[in-house]
């Protein structure tokens, strides 16, 4: 009995020994990780502030839809491989009247985000609504959204954009739009402003295209109406 509890008291010994060992073993490595993650992940926090760029204005349905000239939307495209928290942003539209202004055109609401490459769509109204073609959900709805069919421009802004806001994307050039086509005879033709993949320069005509395919719109109104909300664009 005595020999089996030495044993016994003998194995636990090595048992803690090894314990001791595997500890003095991974804590000094362990610490060492720790403080070189916490230090990259406040570097990595650091450049979350959004840069121009990191999201793009990236299709206007500037002409509305067959559905009436009100079914306008705009859709933000994410370019980063991280959420952006978009909320409190604004957009501003070029007014022509009285020799042209900036306007304040709306402010997307606090707690909005991109998924990383998503996309964001702004409508008039719901696409339960009867006056849309829209078949997919708007992640946010107003009817503050006014895109002019001639001088045409529309800028994005990281918080309010007169008093020092970061410009983080424009598209046009306040004159005709750089694409789309807008035609009510027949045949109709109703089709979107899209950025070509690569965004470049939202100011010039070589950025953009018009919408060759026709996704996201209710069965019946995929013929005339062109384009492609909350999806990747048709190619220029």
């Amino acid at each position: 009995m005595k020999s089996s509890v030495l044993k016994l008291g003998g194995l636990f010994f090595i048992v803690i020994l090894i314990g001791l060992g595997i500890k003095i073993g991974i804590t000094a490595p362990f610490f060492s990780d720790t403080e070189t993650s916490t230090n990259n992940t406040l570097s990595v926090a650091d450049s979350f502030d959004p840069n121009p760029g990191d999201v793009v204005i990236n299709e206007l349905m500037w002409m509305g839809s067959t559905k009436g000239a009100s079914d306008e939307w705009i859709e933000l495209r994410n370019m980063t491989g991280r959420t952006i928290d978009i909320g409190g942003w604004q957009i501003t539209k070029w007014a022509p009247a009285g020799g042209g202004s900036e306007q304040l055109m709306l402010t997307i609401p606090a707690g909005k985000t991109i998924p990383p490459n998503g996309f964001f769509l702004i409508a008039q109204v719901p696409n339960s609504d009867p006056g849309t073609a829209l078949n997919v959900a708007p992640d946010h709805t107003t009817t503050s959204i006014t895109l002019h069919n001639d001088n045409l421009q529309v800028r994005l802004f990281v918080s309010n954009w007169d008093t020092g806001g970061t410009l983080i994307d424009t598209a046009g050039n306040k004159g005709t739009p750089l694409a789309g086509e807008h035609k009510v005879s027949t045949p109709k033709k109703f089709y979107s402003m899209e950025r070509n993949n690569t965004p470049g320069d939202g100011t010039l005509v070589a950025n953009w295209h018009t919408a060759t395919t026709s996704v996201g719109f209710d069965p019946g109104e995929d013929v005339d109406n062109r384009g492609t909300p909350k999806s990747v664009n048709s190619g220029p």
